[in-house]
């Protein structure tokens, strides 16, 4: 079984768009507000990553991270663990029904 972990980097979940392709809040095991932990995503080297993966009981190196940024798919990858950079919501749902096969 998949393990997930939700980012919620301003407070404010999309849920339309989740509830559009059939993800839902307690389809995640965990969801991480960065302003809960006073961190964003690359603060300190990734440690926002670092705890996320902790809550669940797994290693970075057996994660995947998906997002739209850059610069935050880079450090995951620096980390150890695999990271998608999804350039808008049809490449993540894409993605996801795909490669994860969840949708």
């Amino acid at each position: 079984m998949i393990k997930t972990i939700l980012f919620d980097f301003d407070g404010v979940l999309c849920f339309d768009k989740f509830y559009e392709s059939k993800l839902l809040p307690e389809d995640f095991d965990v969801i991480v507000n960065s302003a809960d932990h006073g961190l964003l995503k690359q603060d300190q080297e990734g440690e926002l990553f670092k705890k996320a993966i902790s809550m669940i009981g797994e290693s970075l190196e057996n994660s995947l991270l998906i997002d739209d940024s850059h610069g935050n798919t880079e450090l995951y990858k620096k980390l150890g663990g695999e990271s998608f950079q999804y350039k808008d919501f049809n490449s993540l749902e894409k993605f996801i029904s795909e490669k994860l096969s969840i949708v």
